[in-house]
């Protein structure tokens, strides 16, 4: 049985890597579970409701313009728009599956300061509805169009599933002056990789993170690819996809 240490443990909040904050990190809930029982049944019924997750994040207090966790957690808890959250409890290595939050509301955020202790904080994430994701692309840097090694799923599925991309840096000269991303598929590993989805981001886009779902069949191997359209630029990013 493999065993995992947290020094492997990855954060990510829509653009921002929150990994060297991080100091605790625990996801969880459940779902309402509501009784229906009825007068003259042998035995309890009920009926399953909604799923209520939180994730709850403890770290150092840091300051940081733009990027450190009392700018995005703190902004976050008055923020009208959801976060994107991923969690890698052994890491984002490509094939390593991790807890994604497609819609992650803060509501709370709170510092802590102690005689002889380095000052903390705490933030509560609402996360309605956390996904099992797989790493098809972890965090890295490329300079020129690139696709990752095929991650066999061991058989192909129809109900659809959904991908996430984390967009840390960007930049884009010359040419269309954007980046494609795709998630891809095919029914053989060595054989020809379709798009199942795809995004396209410019260098005005900026950094950020998108979840978006899809219909349908995605095929037992899947990989992941990034194309630059433009003469030169550089990008820093994340993919991960869940199969339903």
């Amino acid at each position: 049985m493999a065993k995992f240490d947290s020094s492997k443990s990855k954060f990510y909040l829509n653009e921002f890597d929150l990994t060297t904050y991080t100091t605790d990190l625990s996801v969880g809930g459940g779902r309402a579970v509501n009784e229906i029982t009825t007068f003259g049944s042998s035995g309890s019924t009920f009926h399953p409701g909604n799923q209520a997750e939180t994730l709850s994040w403890s770290g150092f207090y840091d300051t940081t313009a733009t990027s450190g966790p009392d700018v995005v957690l703190g902004t976050l808890r008055t923020s009208s728009t959801a976060a994107v959250v991923s969690y890698w409890p052994a890491g984002d290595t490509l094939g390593y599956t991790g807890r994604g939050v497609p819609e992650g509301w803060a509501n709370s955020y709170e510092t802590s300061s102690s005689v002889g202790s380095v000052v903390t904080a705490t933030s509560a994430i609402d996360a309605g509805q956390i996904f099992r994701i797989k790493a098809a692309a972890p965090y890295a840097t490329v300079t020129a169009s690139t696709s990752t090694t095929y991650i066999d799923d061991a058989a192909s599925s129809t109900a659809g599933g959904s991908w996430t991309y984390h967009i840390f840096a960007l930049s884009a000269v010359g040419g269309n002056a954007r980046w494609h991303l795709n998630l891809q598929h095919a029914t053989s590993s060595g054989g020809t990789y379709s798009d199942v989805s795809s995004a396209t981001v410019t260098a005005s886009d900026g950094v950020g993170a998108a979840h978006t779902a899809f219909t349908g069949t995605l095929n037992r191997y899947v990989k992941s690819r990034v194309v630059l359209d433009a003469s030169s630029g550089s990008l820093t990013y994340g993919i991960s996809y869940t199969r339903l």
